[in-house]
């Protein structure tokens, strides 16, 4: 999904799953059931000139969060299936100025 307005834009996106054997219904290790990502950008003109051009600015924020996998060690895995890890959550933000030409 992706909208977008005047001085920002958003994208957001959703994947979600359920991996399991077929014989045995067992999850199938280290294979997420929710991976979800954002990423956030607000932009715009800021209130400086450099040699008599605007300068721009961009601040953007990504999130990503991914819900807890089956995470078993291959020695593990012929004998346990199933188990879960702890979910994560991994962020990065980014802020850019710079110098644009005005439109002419």
């Amino acid at each position: 999904m992706r909208a977008t307005g005047a001085f920002w834009d958003e994208s957001a996106n959703a994947t979600l799953v359920k991996a399991t054997y077929d014989a045995t219904g067992l999850l199938f290790p280290y294979v997420p059931d929710v991976v979800l990502r954002s990423d956030t950008a607000f932009f715009g003109d800021l209130p400086w000139t450099v040699l008599r051009s605007k300068m721009r600015g961009r601040l953007s924020l990504g999130v990503t969060y991914v819900d807890r996998a089956s995470s078993l060690r291959a020695e593990e895995r012929r004998h346990l299936h199933g188990r879960r890890e702890r979910e994560r959550g991994l962020e990065d933000v980014r802020a850019v100025g710079g110098v644009h030409e005005p439109a002419r």
